[in-house]
């Protein structure tokens, strides 16, 4: 499932098959970022210049390699 907030964070949580092993039911967050700092309603339309990726508790061998 896809999920954002007011701020624009987004999380993704992966399906709970079993052929995805560790990753199994595992979120990954991703923050916009504005200058260095994370994306708030206060700075909307502002360009986001990157995502921070926060993966919870999930192996990081699963990871995308923007999460390493």
């Amino acid at each position: 499932s896809i999920t954002t907030d007011g701020n624009g964070v987004v999380t993704v949580t992966t399906s709970n098959d079993a052929s995805l092993e560790g990753a199994a039911s595992q979120p990954i967050t991703l923050t916009p970022q504005v200058n260095g700092g994370d994306a708030t309603t206060t700075n909307i339309g502002d360009q986001i210049t990157a995502f921070v990726c926060a993966p919870d508790s999930m192996n990081p061998k699963y990871l995308p390699g923007s999460c390493k």
